[in-house]
């Protein structure tokens, strides 16, 4: 549905939906059915906000705006920019816009990008959404969460250190996933209680995996970021039962490559645990000093660091023990 005026300010909103990623009250108003799927695609996981989810909530409008335009086949390429509290995206002549501080963010969608569902998805809806999120209070951490008989555990390390493989076939073994990659500390927790929250969907794997899970040559390739792609797996394939929406935290476990085929357990470094759990890629806008006060309260539980060998299985096995403890 078209707004009335050229600024379209003035646009009617039909459809809304009502989510509570992360614990956060989300409000998604949109004039276009198809914009609403794609949001339904990203947030229905989420059971719609109840009692436990945050009162003072974000909202997210996509609009579908009559701007025509003729993109590649391909990812069209995406512009990212931060001021303070504000975000700008755009992807040709889509434009997205966020205002952590109010709450609220708007992308203008036109037609022709319509066609690139991934790209929808991954920036003007998580992206926006996820950057509303984190300013009610949700931490992001670079972690897998990961879950075993009854305890939750954090895996982190550099990029390319193996957590989504190893996270791979800890779900495969029958641990519970809770992020793949990053997770979200509240604020409001005292140190050696802290429940975290993640998006359990996915998991995202580089092409060399092959080598150890040969059943993935069926899972579909997907650009993610700006220029990796990687094979999706849902976690929900794996085994129903395999996603969480939060848990609360045991231990962290950094990781590292092993000198040679041995898998070996061995004692924590907390600062560099305290690095790799606070550092992204890219410089991302986040609150540095928020982020070390989270990562804080984590490292008041278990810590341990894992060198990973050529066997999977056995980093597995190693893992189940430490979780095991009494």
């Amino acid at each position: 549905m078209p707004a009335s005026d050229p600024l379209w300010r003035n646009v009617p909103l039909p459809v809304r939906s009502h989510y509570s990623p992360l614990g956060v009250s989300l409000m998604l108003e949109t004039n276009a059915p198809l914009l609403a799927e794609r949001a339904a695609e990203v947030f229905g996981h989420w059971r719609c906000p109840d009692n436990a989810a945050d009162l003072d909530g974000v909202c997210l409008r996509l609009l579908l705006h009559d701007v025509a335009e003729i993109l590649p086949s391909g990812p069209p390429p995406t512009l990212m920019r931060a001021q303070e509290l504000y975000f700008l995206l755009s992807v040709g002549q889509s434009l997205g816009f966020a205002d952590r501080r109010a709450g609220f963010a708007v992308a203008y969608i036109t037609p022709a990008l319509m066609a690139h569902a991934e790209t929808i998805r991954g920036c003007f809806v998580e992206c926006l959404g996820n950057y509303l999120i984190c300013g009610r209070l949700r931490m992001p951490l670079h972690a897998v969460g990961l879950k075993w008989a009854g305890r939750g555990v954090l895996l982190t390390g550099r990029d390319g250190a193996g957590k989504s493989t190893l996270a791979y076939a800890c779900v495969r073994a029958g641990f519970q996933l809770l992020a793949e990659d990053i997770v979200y500390v509240p604020e409001a927790q005292e140190p050696g209680d802290v429940t975290i929250w993640g998006d359990s969907r996915y998991l995202h794997l580089l092409p060399d995996a092959l080598r150890f899970f040969p059943e993935l040559h069926s899972a579909p390739s997907v650009q993610q970021g700006l220029s990796e792609t990687k094979l999706r797996v849902r976690a929900v394939d794996l085994r129903p039962d395999a996603p969480l929406t939060q848990m609360a935290v045991w231990g962290v476990c950094s990781l590292g490559r092993s000198r040679d085929a041995e898998t070996r357990l061995l004692a924590a470094d907390p600062a560099g645990l305290r690095h790799t759990l606070t550092h992204f890629k890219g410089d991302p806008p986040l609150d540095t000093a928020a982020q070390r006060a989270a990562a804080e309260r984590l490292l008041g539980g278990e810590l341990a660091h894992l060198e990973v060998g050529s066997d999977l299985d056995q980093a597995v096995a190693v893992l189940k023990r430490w979780l095991e403890r009494s």
